[in-house]
């Protein structure tokens, strides 16, 4: 998605294929990575019986693909940008009884509360999170609960980014890698909330540079420890925000 433009991006060769891959890949292909495992660590004992869930940003639907699997008897809506990856989501047999939608998060209005909101990867491409944090919280029921799974700077400072792929130049000036502070996220979630945690995710295992396609890597250092690298060479401190809305 583009933040500053509608024009449809035209990727490189390279990229497209990464994308496609992507679409094309089995759900099962995700099960063993980190950050679906960390998510449903937190998320899943809070799916009861008749727990409403929405998924703001859902992709193709793997998150709720999980947890769907964990927590078959809570209901789920799954929202996205790309028409591609809702009708991918709408194939998928075992997401059967899923509603998904296409719609712009930043105007959405489903006219209805939910028990649990989930965005991951979203305020990343927008440079004001206020505006997504108001959907969230707009669709959440008092006493609800949000988890945003983002990056997030630990300094203070709200760092905003545009990148262009050197390949394609063509496509212009994209909006994504965004890291706001948590001091401002916290600014933001203070009135609207009764409790915050922050959850600190990092990769349990080592992923090398992989010169053949655009991907994130990991270092190691003595002070950080094992740390995510954007494919535009940022370091990502990723948090799980876990934020309970005022009853």
């Amino acid at each position: 998605m583009n933040n500053t433009t509608d024009s449809k991006p035209v990727w490189s060769v390279e990229t497209n294929e990464v994308v496609d891959r992507y679409l094309n890949a089995d759900y099962e292909k995700f099960r063993h990575y980190d950050r679906f495992r960390f998510k449903l660590q937190h998320m899943v004992p809070l799916l009861k019986e008749g727990t409403t869930v929405l998924d703001l940003g859902c992709a193709k639907g793997e998150l709720i693909y999980f947890l769907k699997e964990n927590a078959p008897s809570a209901s789920y809506v799954g929202v996205d940008y790309s028409q591609a990856l809702i009708e991918r989501a709408k194939k998928e047999p075992r997401l059967s009884g899923v509603e998904f939608l296409q719609a712009d998060v930043r105007e959405i209005n489903l006219e209805r509360q939910f028990d649990v909101v989930i965005i991951s990867s979203l305020l990343a491409i927008f440079d004001d999170p206020s505006v997504i944090l108001d959907k969230i919280f707009k669709h959440l029921k008092p006493g609800g609960t949000a988890f945003i799974y983002e990056p997030f700077n630990p300094h203070d400072y709200d760092v905003v980014m545009r990148f262009r792929e050197a390949r394609a130049p063509e496509n212009g000036w994209q909006a994504a890698y965004n890291q706001f502070s948590r001091r401002s996220i916290s600014k933001i979630l203070e009135p609207l909330t009764s409790e915050v945690l922050w959850h600190p995710f990092q990769p349990s295992i080592d992923i090398p540079v992989d010169p053949s396609k655009p991907s994130s890597y990991t270092l190691n250092s003595k002070e950080l420890g094992r740390v995510s690298v954007t494919t535009t060479g940022s370091l990502c401190f990723v948090f799980l925000v876990q934020a309970k809305k005022k009853s």
